[in-house]
């Protein structure tokens, strides 16, 4: 992290743009007094930078991925250096700056399109950290092909040891041959220092076994990951070449990869050609999601040295999760690891079809999301990705950033600003930020009001997507539901947003109004009062009832009636759901809330397909995109979404007071689960409780940091409110009016 930049760098280039990745070279004469330097960088698309041949930092894939014509993300490596000769080197590659695959997004045309560059500014710095020079890229660099041939966030990379020259990015080596630089027009988007965390190798993995798919071989790494292999080839003469391909599922043909979204005959295939002094590498401008590896041009495992790198925005683990159910204790397991594997300076989808920004799939995870990990850099970035990708009018798309593609109604999707907005807010409380995007927020939901169709309602394109059965929105389901709930969910919050920070009162009334407005066209156009139920298309549909009750647009004389139905709709498929992402993230709350833990308890536990046990049953140890029997993508959060339930309702922790400055302690989905725990790292120290039970006795123990309270719901006993402390507490189950038996701080 690091302050504004007073740039006198260039911007330069090798003014060609085809396939084989350009390495500049720029030679420095460092003064005496010199000890440090502070290197800063902004490469166009990703940059690979070294000072005396060692890597300035060990981040990879940087500096990150924006919307280029807004804004470019530089970031500033401090490292030892003394006087004497030094050199400069940086590696280009695509990313999705420069992207050449065509694929049906549109990246390899998008907006800001233009060829390879670098600004490179090196403060040189002495013992007391004053100025004494300052160098930079300019006409004096120079450059020429690395080994890098190729480079495809989709389609992988190719590596020819054999065409990197020895030392290049090393004082003594001689670069007369090389062509000088070009400068480059400057880009479009303002330069902003990284202030997110990032990309780095977190573990190394060896495979867990080796299988045959006729004369190929196929490392399995036992879990899936994002990243890349690092391969070794130790007795391997130079001009040896060996192909790696990547997926998540493997059959008995090999490694299965396929991507209709991606027009391209090589999809995540890495190549090395080893060279005479190169026997090992690892990707350095992509990343793949994948548990398999397909490995051509050696015949045993012993002729190659595999080591999976998992590798993702390097943001804090902010929690634990524990219980004594298996597939609960599984279900946050793998949301934990998908969410992981989908943080790449950015929240994705998936690491392997798109890795698209998708907001619908935050949408829904956020609360989650937030629980697990330290997101306050990686979400504020985020949220600034999504004000850059908004037009004019106020619309937003689907996908964050963008190169132009996906503009379409989706409320249910593009919601998420205001929503992100409060949570962070809420959250963390980063200053600035509310003023920073509160008018975008309001631009946005101003257009949607103004969208409403003759009944008052939101329309969509997305609706309730991947519910058990369906591929995408499901069929016969009216999208206006989900995207008027969202709405009217969305205008409530901007209406709380607009009070908090001092807003005009009018303002958040008018939004409260439209809300309440919207709300009656909801029940007014899809509420069965005589059933209890709400319609979308011509049967019952969970969801449709879910969120109603969720975002409080259900009329209270109705709630049990509808509750009743879902109820009745769960017993009937079995204790299973037939939601899809949507109402998947809220139906476990809403049963809770209603009384029925009992449902909600046995539908996440249950291990008929659709359901996570069933998942953890057939070996998965990730979320997969769809409930049906084939799915795409193995690395898709959003079916995890409920995630957050497992902490507010069965540990029982949740958030009261903006930044945890009070929390209730309430495990009302407890069932005939023996424990449950949940700890957080809040912003004054850990918080949480632990609970156990048996026949005879319900034990509690509640962590209270300082400056902080909580309120304690006990089994059978009215709510007490403690401060500061580790308290203990246990009931006796036994007796009719749930004795406390010990209290202890």
């Amino acid at each position: 992290m690091t302050g504004p930049v007073d740039w006198s760098a260039r911007w330069v280039t090798s003014g060609e743009d085809g396939p084989v990745a350009p390495l500049l070279r720029g030679e420095l004469d460092v003064p005496a007094g010199v000890v440090r330097a502070v290197v800063h960088v902004a490469g166009l698309g990703l940059h690979r930078t070294t000072l005396n041949g060692e890597p300035v930092s060990d981040a990879r894939l940087e500096s990150g991925f924006t919307a280029y014509h807004r804004r470019i993300i530089h970031s500033s490596y401090p490292v030892a250096l003394g006087a004497g000769p030094a050199v400069v080197g940086v590696e280009l590659g695509r990313g999705f700056y420069a992207m050449t695959t065509p694929n049906v997004w549109g990246w390899h045309e998008p907006p800001w399109r233009g060829p390879r560059m670098a600004r490179v500014q090196v403060e040189l710095l002495d013992a007391v950290d004053q100025p004494v020079a300052v160098l930079g890229s300019d006409t004096t660099w120079r450059w020429a092909p690395g080994g890098t041939r190729s480079d495809s966030l989709y389609e992988g990379e190719t590596f020819d040891a054999r065409a990197e020259p020895r030392g290049w990015d090393r004082p003594g080596y001689d670069a007369t041959g090389w062509a000088p630089v070009r400068l480059a027009e400057p880009p479009a988007g303002t330069l902003v220092a990284q202030q997110h965390e990032p990309v780095r190798v977190v573990a190394s993995l060896p495979p867990v076994r080796w299988t045959r798919a006729g004369d190929r071989l196929v490392a399995d790494f036992g879990t899936q990951l994002a990243g890349w292999v690092r391969v070794g080839l130790p007795g391997a003469a130079p001009g040896t070449r060996v192909r790696l391909r990547f997926g998540e599922r493997a059959d008995a043909a090999g490694v299965v990869a396929e991507n209709e979204h991606v027009h391209a005959d090589r999809l995540d295939t890495d190549e090395f050609v080893v060279g005479e002094h190169t026997r090992s590498w690892e990707p350095r401008f992509s990343y793949k999601g994948f548990r398999f590896v397909e490995v051509e041009g050696v015949t045993e495992p012993d002729q190659v040295e595999l080591l999976a790198r998992h590798a993702h925005s390097d943001v804090a683990t902010a929690s634990r999760f524990g219980c004594s159910d298996e597939v609960l204790t599984w279900i946050d397991r793998a949301m934990r690891l998908t969410v992981r594997n989908n943080l790449h300076h950015l929240p994705t989808d998936t690491p392997v079809y798109e890795k698209n920004g998708w907001t619908g799939d935050v949408h829904v995870a956020l609360e989650t999301m937030l629980h697990q990990y330290d997101l306050r850099r990686l979400l504020t970035k985020w949220l600034d990705d999504i004000a850059d990708s908004q037009t004019a009018d106020g619309q937003l798309p689907v996908i964050v950033p963008t190169p132009g593609w996906g503009l379409i109604e989706a409320p249910e999707w593009t919601t998420l600003y205001v929503h992100l907005l409060d949570r962070l807010d809420t959250w963390y409380d980063v200053p600035g930020l509310v003023p920073r995007h509160l008018p975008g927020v309001l631009r946005h939901l101003d257009r949607e009001l103004g969208r409403l169709d003759d009944a008052g309602l939101a329309t969509g394109v997305l609706g309730d997507y991947l519910a058990p059965g369906s591929t995408g929105t499901p069929e016969h389901d009216d999208p206006r539901v989900a995207a008027s709930c969202y709405l009217v969910r969305a205008l409530r919050t901007a209406a709380a947003l607009v009070t908090r920070s001092g807003g005009e009162a009018s303002r958040a009334d008018g939004l409260r109004r439209s809300a309440d407005q919207l709300a009656a066209a909801v029940n007014d156009a899809f509420l069965d009062r005589e059933r209890g139920w709400y319609r979308s298309g011509p049967g019952y549909r969970q969801t449709a009832n879910v969120l109603p009750l969720a975002f409080q647009i259900t009329p209270p004389e109705h709630v049990a009636a509808v509750v009743d139905g879902l109820v009745t709709s769960l017993a009937e498929r079995g204790n299973r759901h037939d939601a899809g992402a949507l109402g998947l993230s809220e139906l476990f709350g809403v049963l809770t809330r209603a009384g029925r833990a009992d449902v909600a308890l046995a539908v996440a536990t249950g291990r008929t397909a659709p359901s996570w046990g069933a998942w953890r049953d057939a070996g998965e140890t990730t979320l997969l995109e769809m409930w049906n029997p084939v799915s795409r993508s193995r690395n898709h959060f959003f079916m995890g979404a409920m995630t957050r339930w497992l902490y507010e309702d069965v540990a029982g922790v949740r958030m009261l007071g903006p930044q945890w400055s009070s929390f209730v302690v309430d495990p009302a989905a407890r069932g005939d689960l023996e424990h449950a725990e949940f700890f957080l790292h809040g912003p004054r120290g850990e918080l949480g409780a632990s609970w156990r039970q048996d026949a005879e006795v319900f034990r509690l123990e509640v962590l209270v940091p300082p400056g902080t309270t909580a309120r304690i719901h006990l089994p059978g006993r009215p709510p007490a409110t403690v401060g500061p402390g580790r308290w203990h507490r246990s009931v006796d189950r036994t007796t009719a009016d749930a004795a406390l038996l010990v209290g202890a701080g």
